[in-house]
């Protein structure tokens, strides 16, 4: 290729990688775009709904609150009088009257407190200085007619509504929007259709919007209100919308959430809505899209900018790139041309291939066929010469596999080779052969006796081979010495023998160098039965910690002089036993547990350390440990909820005592007083005081029972025992406390 041409083939790859550059560059810049457009619409859709969902919340909180305020008050006795009683004379409405102020200022929403008495035709109320107001002459008239026809209202349904502020007992000119909750009592007359008594709660919408404006503190959009028949109920900001109006979108709020677009004091806006548990109104946020576009138009910058930045960098890297690919080209079709001729060539062992065979027996050993080989394939390993073996064993196999592709690992276990073939050929004629798996076999010519002088030296480079090959490569290797004085023809036997050596790794560890001398002595195991019984004893029992230790007495290195195919059948033998406790356990124990014999048998095969071995066990004690623990736990919470459920109805026995719960749940009570309080935090006798003193204070508070029938009552025995527990607990006596509250 002469000059002008090669110039004119750099200048087309230039010109196709800088228009693939730019349509990629495009397309990823229109994808991205849109990607990050959908992302922030979505983010703003997100934020809005998880806005409305915490005032929604508020809302159904509000109306609670509300409901159990009305409960409270239809339940207390002075709030009672004030329903039913007549009062001529005007100071004795003051405790009432007071009463009703402090459950005004209780809850931070409520507005104001009507109490309509039936009898007097009066209205009582926390806005008028005047203990008592005529029906006629109150002010608040919309009330009077919704007390005329009831049924238009369900209990305690809020009705929003606007009424007039007062201050200082006399009409102001502004007004204020509320939200009305109504408790009366269901037996008025059915002819005359009036109500004898009620309570009339105002929740202020200024709470509400309050909230609203904590949560859209960004001020992304407008936040309204509908009820349940689509009426706006707060205050709106579009313009000709007012309180009580119906906007008519049914059509598009069918659903308890979501979003739509529409048209909003004359813009487009995203409309985003939820809908209350309890009450069913409809809490509304608008978003115009103006303000929408202005954050995408900041995504748009954005990402042109980065578009900018990678299409110029892309453009820089085409040119070298571009110069790079140019100059091998050539060399590249010679390559295939040169594998096309030898695909063409009549089929042939390989080098490796024969040596793969030869050590799996699957050919016999022919000198003539072998000569051939030799000859053909540059075999660098002597006929003629003894040989032995050197298996390179690559660790942690399971992350090997899963971090590197099947090409990464052939091309890995390639570089291993040839650092093994430069390490040994510096004194021995070698040979590599990849096993396909994680054996890699080095086989070498040595003296007809191998003596601990060519140990040492094989075992020193064997320690420069995992060097080189960790710092290269970043992969550990085990490595196996395997014996000497075999021949060629024997070297299947050879192979053999050393993969049986290469198993010890089990016991020697990662990067551990292991020589067919260090397991000569080999001595006969004895499985420890009674070790097993104990074992297995310690699980049914629950004792992980004697289970680990017990393991740890019948597999450890000890196995190191026996056969492996010993330390095999143990591993067999000791799970199938804890696959028998595990049946064992799911039956007495009523659990189920994750546990499959075949499975756990099946990992053994990945496993490659003592180390792995044991942590596959003790995760399955831990998990059977968890289950039993998991299991008891349940057990004892339903004992101390028991526990607590008597107390809470024998409190009254004066006998209530510790030794009187646990004879009747049949326990010991030491036991039973060690576990109430590990899981209680409290003793029992505690306890039984706790709910005693909290029924006391109750009869202190609701009726006029003399405390020392009170003490009787609550199971105290002793009643200096009960003043001072009182006053522990209280910080006063039981007949101050009592006169303290009636005061305020």
């Amino acid at each position: 290729m002469n000059q002008k041409n090669a110039n004119k083939f750099f200048s087309k790859i230039l010109m196709y990688i800088t228009i693939t550059v730019v349509i990629i560059i495009l397309v990823a810049d229109i994808l991205l775009y849109y990607a990050l457009r959908n992302n922030e619409l979505s983010n703003i859709y997100d934020n809005s709904k998880n806005n409305l969902s915490q005032v929604s919340y508020s809302a159904d909180f509000m109306t609670d609150s509300a409901r159990s305020l009305l409960v409270q008050m239809y339940l207390d006795n002075n709030i009672s009088q004030l329903r039913y009683n007549n009062y001529n004379d005007p100071g004795k409405v003051n405790v009432p009257i007071n009463c009703l102020i402090g459950y005004s200022q209780s809850m931070p929403f409520v507005s104001s407190i009507y109490i309509y008495n039936g009898r007097e035709d009066t209205f009582y109320t926390t806005l008028i200085n005047r203990a008592q107001v005529e029906k006629s002459a109150f002010f608040d008239k919309e009330i009077i007619k919704i007390m005329k026809h009831p049924s238009i209202s369900a209990i305690s349904k809020p009705i929003a509504r606007r009424v007039a502020v007062y201050q200082c007992g006399y009409p102001y000119k502004k007004y204020e929007n509320v939200y009305t909750y109504i408790f009366y009592d269901r037996n008025f007359s059915k002819k005359s259709g009036k109500v004898d008594n009620a309570i009339i709660l105002n929740v202020s919408e200024l709470w509400v919007r309050k909230v609203i404006n904590s949560l859209n503190s960004n001020n992304s959009g407008d936040v309204f209100i509908l009820d349940d028949k689509g009426r706006l109920i707060s205050e709106a900001m579009q313009k000709g919308v007012h309180r009580g109006s119906k906007i008519d979108l049914e059509n598009k709020l069918n659903k308890t959430s979501g979003y739509f677009n529409m048209i909003y004091n004359g813009k487009k806006s995203l409309v985003t809505y939820v809908t209350t548990k309890d009450l069913k109104w409809k809490f509304i946020c608008v978003v115009p899209y103006t303000k929408i576009n202005q954050m995408l138009s900041h995504v748009a910058n954005t990402t042109f900018t980065l578009c900018l930045f990678i299409l110029t960098l892309g453009l820089i890297i085409s040119f070298i790139v571009s110069r790079k690919v140019s100059k091998p080209i050539d060399a590249v079709i010679r390559d295939l041309k040169h594998l096309a001729e030898t695909r063409n060539r009549p089929l042939k062992f390989t080098k490796e291939d024969f040596f793969k065979k030869l050590m799996a027996n699957e050919i016999s050993f022919d000198k003539e066929k072998f000569t051939k080989t030799y000859i053909d394939n540059h075999i660098r390993v002597s006929i003629e010469e003894n040989i032995s073996m050197v298996i390179l064993k690559i660790d942690h196999m399971a992350q090997f596999v899963s971090e590197y592709s099947y090409e990464d690992r052939n091309i890995l276990k390639y570089g291993i080779m040839n650092i093994a073939n430069e390490v040994f050929s510096q004194i021995y004629r070698c040979e590599c052969v990849d096993m396909a798996s994680d054996n890699i076999v080095l086989i070498f010519n040595t003296q007809e006796d191998v003596n601990d002088d060519e140990i040492k030296m094989v075992h020193e480079f064997l320690e420069k081979i995992q060097t080189n090959v960790y710092e290269l490569l970043q992969v550990q290797l085990s490595c196996v010495i395997g014996p000497g004085g075999y021949i060629m023809a024997e070297l299947s036997d050879l192979y053999d023998e050393s993969i049986k050596i290469s198993n010890y790794r089990m016991f020697y560890g990662f990067q551990s160098i292991i020589c067919y001398n260090d397991i000569e002595n080999v001595k006969d195991y004895v499985y420890p039965v009674d070790k097993e019984k104990v074992l297995i004893e310690s699980m049914l029992l629950g004792k992980v910690d004697e289970v680990k230790n017990t393991y740890k007495h019948i597999i450890n290195k000890d196995f190191i002089q026996c056969e492996y195919s010993q330390f095999e059948t143990a591993l067999l033998r000791l799970a199938l036993s804890v696959s028998s406790a595990v049946e064992t356990i799911e039956k007495t124990q009523n659990l189920k547990i994750n546990y499959s014999f075949s499975k756990f048998v099946s990992k053994f095969d990945y496993l490659e350390t003592l180390d792995e071995i044991e942590k596959h066990f003790f995760d399955m004690f831990d998990e059977i440990n968890s289950k039993l623990n998991e299991k008891k736990s349940l057990k004892h919470d339903k004992l101390i909820k028991n526990i607590i459920n008597m107390i809470n109805q024998q409190y009254e026995d004066p006998n209530l005592c510790l030794d009187t719960l646990a004879s009747s749940v049949n326990m010991s009570s030491v036991y039973l007083g060690r576990l109430f309080k590990k899981m209680a935090s409290k003793s029992v006798s505690d306890y039984i005081n706790e709910v005693r003193m909290e029924h006391a204070r109750g009869y202190l508070l609701s009726t006029d029972m003399c405390i020392n029938k009170i003490v009787d009552k609550v199971g105290f025995t002793n009643r200096s025992y009960f003043y001072t527990i009182f006053k522990k607990e209280y910080g006063t006596t039981p007949s101050e406390y009592r006169k303290n509250t009636q005061n305020k």
